[in-house]
């Protein structure tokens, strides 16, 4: 059975969900949030010690109405500041990590402080991390790190280069799970993690994907042979 490590997650379809119900688009951001706090409980009941979740791009934010962009802010930052979030690290001494150029769309500094005072509150966790991507694209993240070692005047190599990137201390992805109904991939997501990665494509929009479809996805991966170019 091939261990699994890391999960990422890319929910897609929270708009198009919306749309299919007759409601407003951050509706179904709303109802997406509820998914994350399902499937993030049950991927740390499975074992898994790493999870990352994408919670939006650069170019969502970028392209976006500011409409739209300011409800996704206010979400993040009212799920942020619920109980449930660090009582859910804490009881699994997990680490939360947060990475992306949100903070350049951001209204205020309000999501910026709670993200802070958590982060704080759990950076001596080393065995579990809870990683979340806003404002996240993968080939910025390249580039910037390319740049650092340019400025720096280091010789480029795959360790410096990793250790560079912005997610460049999370382990490599074992499992990509993509809902939506649509195969693709993002902007590079962690082009670097999930150079191996095996990959799931569900039909489900991500309001819709439950516990029991998480624990569908798990188990194809058990029965996946990884032979990493072998």
């Amino acid at each position: 059975m091939t261990a699994l490590k890391h999960i990422a997650i890319i929910p897609d379809g929270n708009r198009r969900w919306a749309k299919a119900h007759r409601l407003l688009p951050w509706q179904g951001h709303e109802e997406g949030t509820k998914r994350f706090w399902e499937i993030a409980q049950d991927v740390v009941d499975s074992g898994v010690d790493n999870l990352t979740f994408w919670c939006g791009s650069y170019g969502n934010l970028q392209k976006r109405s500011s409409q739209e962009v300011g409800v996704l802010f206010r979400i993040l930052a009212e799920e942020i500041a619920k109980p449930q979030l660090l009582d859910l690290l804490l009881k699994n001494k997990t680490k939360l990590e947060v990475f992306g150029e949100w903070e350049e769309f951001s209204p205020n500094d309000k999501l910026k402080g709670l993200m802070e005072e958590i982060k704080q509150k759990t950076k001596d966790f080393t065995g579990r991390k809870l990683t979340l991507l806003f404002g996240y694209d993968g080939q910025r993240e390249m580039l910037a790190a390319q740049e650092s070692l340019r400025v720096s005047g280091e010789i480029v190599t795959e360790e410096k280069l990793r250790k560079n990137l912005w997610t460049g201390e999370l382990p490599d992805v074992d499992l990509v799970i993509r809902t939506g109904g649509e195969p693709h991939w993002s902007a590079g997501f962690m082009m670097w993690q999930t150079a191996n990665s095996q990959f799931y494509f569900t039909e489900d929009l991500w309001p819709d994907f439950k516990v029991e479809q998480l624990k569908r996805a798990l188990e194809d991966f058990k029965h996946r042979e990884r032979r990493l170019g072998k």
